[in-house]
């Protein structure tokens, strides 16, 4: 995110609102079309990375949603020893969330300075090596 972006800051009814989109999108078979709201990105060649000019409360609400997701995959892999949820979970942490370890910083998703620390250490770094030491 540009540094000149608000912080995260939706409401319930914002909340609400993007949920009960996802839901119909997933009830409705019918559906051809749905409009989610939009994102605007802006490439900066001389960083070689992208900027969300608009959109960020809503991609920084599906990554905590894809989190959620991930902490009940891993709960399913844990109580179960189901290997898929495991492979999903790794896949949601790859794919869209990155891995924060010691070594390494792979975010996928870099929030302003307002919510980039607490953002990082409750969804990027979640249980893993990173704060143990």
């Amino acid at each position: 995110m540009p540094e000149y972006q608000r912080g995260y800051s939706w409401t319930d009814d914002q909340l609400e609102d993007m949920w009960i989109d996802l839901i119909q999108l997933a009830e409705d078979q019918d559906l051809s079309s749905h409009f989610l709201g939009q994102v605007v990105v802006h490439y900066e060649n001389t960083e070689n990375r992208w900027y969300i000019i608009d959109g960020q409360q809503r991609t920084s609400t599906s990554i905590i949603l894809l989190d959620a997701f991930r902490m009940l995959l891993d709960y399913l892999h844990e109580k179960n020893n189901n290997e898929d949820a495991k492979i999903d979970a790794d896949d949601i942490t790859t794919k869209y969330i990155g891995r924060v370890t010691q070594k390494r910083q792979d975010q996928r998703l870099i929030l302003g300075d307002l919510d980039k620390k607490i953002f990082k250490e409750t969804i990027q770094v979640r249980g893993n090596e990173y704060y143990k030491t």
